[in-house]
């Protein structure tokens, strides 16, 4: 069971997720492929939103992909694609995090858990584009076009997503304040308590097998 946050922890979780909405904003903005064909780009945003998504929560991850996602279309000059980016990018960062909680509650590991996450939520945002080009286009020819380079985004999202979950998994402020690094401090205090459970039988073993000897002698 996870503890209540503070009112302190909850706002410091709320500033982060701001950066995080930002930091996805300015990637996508600042690295960007043209597509002509659908009049898009593809970026590599997708990884800090999925980040954002496992590491601290659905709410979370839907801001950070929708929002800010649509904003940087918006700054580019793609203001057709605000809707359906709100919607597809929004529902990829809120599903890789329910994804995430789903996986872990099965008590697969937590690197496991968020691959499994990353992948069908990718899927999720290469079906949305395709439908969404189509419609706009009115061509499913045309929305095939950026099929592959909306593949090969979501895959390097769920490689670069998967790289900074390892980075910060264990870094110590994230434990009170994320979803993904709660449950390795958890996994760390078992561990602990396990180490310590055995001392402690092994001290009492060693005291019972002294009382004895001098029992017999």
């Amino acid at each position: 069971m996870r503890k209540k946050l503070s009112a302190k922890e909850i706002t410091k979780k709320t500033v982060l997720i701001a950066v995080m909405a930002a930091l996805t904003t300015a990637v996508t903005f600042l690295v960007r492929i043209p597509t002509v064909a659908t009049e898009g780009y593809i970026n590599p945003g997708d990884a800090v939103l999925l980040y954002t998504g496992v590491v601290f929560g659905p709410l979370a991850g839907f801001i950070a992909g929708g929002v800010g996602s649509c904003l940087a279309d918006l700054a580019a000059g793609y203001a057709h694609w605000v809707i359906p980016t709100l919607i597809i990018k929004g529902i990829e960062g809120m599903t890789a995090g329910l994804f995430f909680r789903f996986f872990h509650r099965l008590k697969l590991n937590r690197f496991f858990s968020a691959v499994l996450s990353l992948v069908p939520s990718v899927i999720i945002m290469v079906a949305g584009y395709f439908l969404a080009s189509a419609v706009m286009k009115g061509s499913f020819a045309v929305a095939l076009v950026d099929l592959p380079g909306n593949c090969f985004q979501g895959l390097f999202g769920v490689a670069a997503s998967m790289l900074l979950l390892v980075a910060t998994a264990k870094i110590p402020v994230f434990a009170s304040l994320t979803d993904f690094a709660v449950f390795y401090t958890d996994a760390t205090h078992r561990n602990k308590v396990s180490v310590a459970d055995t001392a402690r039988k092994e001290a009492h073993n060693e005291l019972s097998d002294k009382k004895k000897e001098g029992e017999g002698n």
